[in-house]
């Protein structure tokens, strides 16, 4: 009878030992997927002229028109440039805080425009956490 119980003893430990080494598993968080947003550069104008994206996520300018235009922030907390996009020309940028950027083209300062980036209210995902009874 004894030997029985330390048998099943050691089976007790060994099983929430077991169950034990799953709740120790590392935890990795998943990143988050960003988003690509579209500017037009059209009939000398951005469109859309007033955009908001989540910090962490990307424009991407298209350049439609003849004449040559830059995206160029005048305010922001963060600065960029695209230097010449000529005709069917891109420039991408990733904002990585948030706050409001207001951005011209340099040869045609007339064209404005406005990004305002927000921190995302998507909680990060986490992979990698296993809890077992």
């Amino acid at each position: 009878m004894m030997k029985r119980e330390r048998i099943f003893t050691f089976w007790i430990v060994l099983l929430m030992g077991l169950s034990s080494l799953s709740v120790l598993a590392p935890v990795t968080e998943a990143s988050p997927s960003r988003a690509n947003h579209s500017v037009s550069i059209q009939g000398n104008a951005f469109s859309p002229s007033s955009i908001t994206i989540d910090v962490g996520d990307s424009i991407t300018w298209t350049n439609y028109d003849g004449a040559t235009h830059t995206a160029t922030s005048t305010s922001g907390p963060a600065s960029f440039d695209s230097g010449s996009i000529s005709n069917g020309g891109t420039f991408t940028f990733t904002f990585t805080t948030a706050g409001t950027y207001d951005y011209k083209c340099q040869p045609h300062p007339y064209m404005t425009a406005s990004i305002t980036v927000v921190a995302s209210n998507n909680p990060p995902e986490v992979s990698g956490v296993s809890i077992s009874p």
